[in-house]
């Protein structure tokens, strides 16, 4: 009796969890999704959601961009948990500014020692 091949998984739907990581005891989620499935993509490359440890990046972007605003977001996450842009008493623009200018320098200084590595891209949606 020949076996019934079992069924293809579905394909992924909008968002895609990319990773997880931890900020002492809270895990937060990477989404990927586009600015037409996730109304937080409209005019941004990544927005950091506080509320929901959650980041979500335009899946649009070109790999070594999607890498660059990960990581901008992931520092987002890390003044957020330990409550230093609060103390600090930045509103939403000196916070970005903060990190806008600190992003790519220590990107450029953690890669230059082989320090920054992101786990391989998951499947998406509509991809062949």
């Amino acid at each position: 009796m020949a076996r019934r091949k079992a069924p293809a998984p579905p394909p992924p739907a909008w968002p895609v969890e990319w990773y997880r990581f931890k900020l002492g005891t809270s895990e937060w989620r990477v989404l990927l999704s586009t600015p037409e499935h996730s109304p937080q993509l409209v005019d941004a490359e990544g927005y950091c959601q506080q509320s929901k440890s959650t980041i979500w990046l335009d899946a649009t972007l070109p790999a070594d961009r999607l890498a660059d605003v990960a990581f901008h977001e992931k520092l987002h996450a890390v003044l957020f948990h330990f409550g230093i842009a609060k103390a600090q008493r930045w509103d939403d623009d000196a916070e970005e500014r903060f990190i806008s200018h600190l992003a790519p320098n220590l990107t450029a200084a953690l890669a230059s020692a082989g320090l920054l590595a992101m786990p391989p891209l998951p499947a998406l949606p509509g991809a062949a």
